[in-house]
């Protein structure tokens, strides 16, 4: 369980990182500090490009995984909610029985 919340952290602390390098990257071009031409800038926003569609396929797997888990609990919520229809019925036949045996 530690190794997983070690991963999970690292991966936040990750795209935290590709995040501020990307907004350092737009801040720079974006208030004229460097010409969008510098090799230096263009490598950076390559670098933030890179670790930003990295992020985004780590997101969207968390998202299709967890979408996944939400279905098979709905699924087995659909069964249980079956299950606790039929113990009802089968609960107001018996109080329906005793009820007439009085």
């Amino acid at each position: 369980m530690l190794a997983v919340r070690e991963h999970s952290v690292r991966q936040k602390l990750s795209w935290f990182a590709g995040g501020a390098a990307a907004a350092m990257a737009v801040i720079q071009v974006w208030a004229g500090v460097a010409s969008a031409y510098d090799p230096y800038v263009l490598n950076n926003l390559k670098r933030s490009r890179d670790a930003l569609l990295s992020q985004q396929a780590d997101i969207q797997r968390a998202y299709d995984d967890t979408s996944r888990q939400v279905d098979l609990l709905q699924q087995k919520l659909a069964k249980l909610d079956g299950y606790l229809r039929q113990v009802d019925q089968a609960l107001r036949d018996v109080n329906r029985a005793i009820d007439q045996a009085n």
